[in-house]
């Protein structure tokens, strides 16, 4: 290992912060470009030789004063016609450690400070402040420049915040150079703006120096010529004859300094604009045997100068944290870094494995929208670009779903935006169901579908709690948020009674909790709407309770047979066109000459293959417990109590749940456990209008069917699914005319819309006659003709 100076980006030592020099890294800046680092450059000197105005230099009379210029490019010292500076920006004069005085920005001369330029480091000795229209037309005398004599020009276009302030001019070979020299050449009201004489100009022409092929000698005049560049404030033509002419290269000359500056500009966390300095960087104090005592228990308290306080605080802290629980890393360390990782702790610590890592976890590199990060391409997004467009939560969700192992992982942009939109859907929920709590429905929590919502929220703590613990964050994220809110949203299709208060506040708060290590501001905010005390960052991990695998089946069960049957309702509701049966059932010899010889199935064999081959396929979804000859669950118990939310979800009247036993022979030889059968039938009906005459209340006219054996209820069931603003059966009272023919032609009296009209009981029961197409009630034993119209009033 070589002893060296390195230069660095460094944050300067400050009155509120570390009095030394350190040396800092990405993760040390505030504000930063990826992949910035210091920038080397030559720096030119140009010997004053003739202050134009004497007294901001008569502090200076005597000295040897130099303007310091940095360039990329010291090859094209050779062809240097003028140096730049620019009239209003502030210069300083500052003395150097070999006691010559440099003329640069004060920014450019606190970089130098910490380069070894001036005697005390960070110190820079100011002798004299100046603008750059002091400068303008001073002689200088420059290095290498066929010219004896040149002068400082003016340039409007110099930036303070790059390069010293003083830049050095080549026409021949920079468009920028040329373009401001013609300028100052063509524009005399220009030169006397700024007390430039002729002689100071009109003399220079460009030197030629690089033979470029296809340009010449002198290329930046001919590029210039070749766009028609009219001034230095052709910017864009400008930003193009450079890209033709510019060439790379590093030239190092007696006449020339190293000096770095920051690519870019770099603010540490403390916000002070990073320097660029040379730093030392050996520990001369951390000696074997201090290591050796800081690593070891039995080694003894070395020969040193550190304090013993010091190096017992180092052994406490090592001892608290190893051995290290887990290393994570890039899965390209995997042959290199992280074994010799593992090979280092073996060889330090060779009969301790209490010192041995515990485990290490590779992941895969990050992809952006399917695609490898790359600038040149412009598929490139920085965290705090993302944070900027997706928010903090709405990147960690978008991050915690790319992937996980050591496969790459992808951050897909339209994903980080349907994340933002389902965490603000989220929250907008947390906030109604808090202030509409009241609302919600109390009492025992025991209905069928309260135990498989609590059931399904238990096992959603316990596959959550263990993704994390393998670090499977896009599991995690899976079961803790996307399948937990799916167990929100089917308990809330199917509570028909309403979603019972505790549940749904125990389910915000879980959710807060599972979800928070993702997206802990979005849970934070959440959790303050519960009222919770303190912050959800202290609260301590959810206890799962009892978890009913069986109920969660008969759950999936349910709704496994809703689809069916909405299936089936579409395909009896819209017929499939006949088509040529052409096709074949499964090739599977064996089974089917196996059962064929079986003379109980042999009447059946049309339908076994297709049952097995359901069998099959229900066998690797399900595992074996599909070839079970029972149910785990009653059939009959789980539809009934769900009848409900079937025949709503469905939009059918009523549904029938009988046994197989009882039905056809036909549909016997249908039926099969787990898979309902169903048969669908259109019963007559007749139309009848349902008028309701109260004014300005949101409520309309429409026609509802009436079949064979309706209620009351029946009828009102038909009408809320038409007129969604009825929430309630209670609050509706449904009504027939007394005179069925004149009854619904007379105008109604505002405030008396009940007169004329008789209420129909729940126990009346509607006949219809399809020949005569009239409708009847049974009222009382009394057969009565409602005619076509009812009336319905909603309180």
């Amino acid at each position: 290992m070589v002893r060296m100076k390195t230069c660095n980006h460094c944050s300067p030592p400050g009155p509120e912060f570390d009095t030394q020099i350190n040396p800092s890294r990405d993760k040390d800046y505030s504000a930063f470009q990826p992949g910035c680092v210091p920038s080397p450059a030559v720096l030119s000197l140009r010997h004053l030789v003739l202050a134009r105005t004497p007294s901001p230099s008569r502090t200076l009379k005597g000295r040897s004063i130099f303007m310091v210029a940095a360039t990329l490019r010291p090859e094209t010292m050779f062809g240097q016609t003028n140096c730049w500076v620019r009239p209003d920006m502030k210069y300083i004069a500052f003395e150097t450690s070999s006691g010559e005085i440099f003329i640069s920005t004060r920014r450019s001369a606190r970089n130098m400070s910490y380069q070894g330029f001036t005697k005390e480091n960070g110190v820079v000795p100011v002798v004299i402040e100046l603008l750059g229209e002091n400068i303008l037309g001073c002689a200088l005398h420059a290095p290498l420049t066929s010219y004896k004599t040149i002068y400082a020009l003016p340039m409007l276009t110099i930036k303070e915040d790059k390069g010293t302030g003083v830049v050095t001019s080549v026409p021949s070979d920079a468009p920028d150079d040329i373009a401001a020299l013609r300028d100052l050449k063509k524009k005399q009201a220009l030169r006397e703006k700024y007390g430039i004489k002729d002689e100071m100009v009109l003399p220079f022409e460009p030197v030629p120096i690089i033979d470029i092929p296809g340009y010449g000698q002198l290329s930046a005049p001919q590029v210039c010529d070749e766009l028609k560049i009219q001034s230095q404030n052709d910017k864009e033509k400008l930003a193009e004859a450079k890209e033709k002419v510019y060439l790379k290269g590093f030239y190092e000359g007696g006449e020339a300094l190293i000096y770095m500056e920051p690519e870019k500009q770099v603010i540490s966390r403390s916000a002070d604009e990073c320097v660029v300095a040379l730093c030392d960087q050996w520990p001369d104090q951390m000696t074997k045997e201090v290591w050796d005592y800081v690593f070891f228990k039995n080694f003894p308290f070395p020969n040193t100068s550190i304090p013993k306080e010091s190096l017992q605080q180092l052994r406490r802290e090592f001892e608290y944290w190893y051995p290290v629980d887990v290393r994570a890393s890039g899965k390209d360390l995997v042959p290199n870094h992280l074994t010799y990782y593992l090979y280092n702790h073996v060889a330090m610590w060779p009969n301790d494995s209490g010192k041995w890592p515990l485990s290490v976890r590779a992941n895969g590199h990050l992809l952006l929208n399917s695609e490898k990060m790359s600038k040149s391409t412009g598929n490139f997004l920085t965290l705090s670009e993302a944070v900027d467009k997706f928010s903090a939560d709405g990147m960690r969700l978008a991050l915690a779903d790319a992937g996980d192992t050591v496969e790459d992982a992808n951050f897909v942009e339209t994903m980080a935006d349907a994340g933002i939109l389902r965490l603000y859907t989220w929250i907008e929920w947390v906030k109604e169901m808090i202030t509409s709590q009241d609302t919600l429905r109390s009492g025992p929590a025991d209905s069928f579908n309260d135990r498989v919502f609590a059931s399904e929220m238990n096992a959603g703590i316990i596959k959550t709690e263990q993704h994390y613990q393998k670090m499977m964050y896009k599991e995690a994220l899976k079961t803790g948020f996307f399948e937990f809110q799916a167990a929100k949203d089917k308990y809330r299709e199917l509570a028909i009674n309403g979603m019972h208060r505790d549940l749904i506040l125990r389910f915000i708060e879980l959710q807060s909790l599972l979800l928070a290590p993702i997206c802990p501001h979005v849970c934070e905010f959440t959790w303050s709407l519960l009222g919770k005390s303190g912050l959800l960052m202290r609260a301590l991990w959810p206890v799962a309770g009892p978890v009913d695998e069986i109920l969660i089946r008969s759950s999936q069960y349910v709704m496994e047979t809703a689809h069916d049957l909405r299936l089936r309702l579409k395909n009896y509701m819209t017929p499939a066109k006949t088509k040529d049966n052409s096709g074949q059932l499964p090739d599977n010899k064996v089974i089917a000459t196996e059962l064929g010889a079986m003379p109980e199935l042999k009447k059946y064999m049309k339908k076994v293959m297709p049952f097995v081959a359901m069998i099959k396929e229900n066998l690797e979804k399900k595992g074996e417990r599909i070839l079970n000859l029972q149910l785990e669950f009653d059939e009959r118990a789980v539809m009934l109590e769900n009848i409900i939310y079937l025949t709503n979800s469905l939009e059918l009247e009523k549904i029938d749940v009988i046994f197989a036993s009882e039905a056809d022979d036909k549909i016997k030889e249908e039926c099969c456990p787990g898979k309902p059968f169903c048969v669908f039938k259109s019963e007559p009906s007749i139309p009848v209008c349902l008028v309701n005459p109260q004014p300005a209340n949101g409520h309309f006219s429409t026609v509802i069917d009436i079949r064979e054996g309706d209620s009351r209820d029946s009828i009102l069931r038909r009408l809320m699914k038409v007129d969604r603003a009825i929430k309630e059966l209670s609050t509706v009272k449904l009504m027939r005319y007394e005179d069925p023919l004149l009854g619904p032609r007379r105008v109604p009296i505002l405030g008396k819309e009940e007169v004329g009209k008789t209420p129909i009981s729940n126990e009346s029961i509607f006949h219809i006659n399809p020949n005569t197409r009239k409708v009847h009630i049974k009222d009382n034993g009394l057969m009565v003709d409602i005619g076509d119209t009812l009336v319905y009033l909603v309180q």
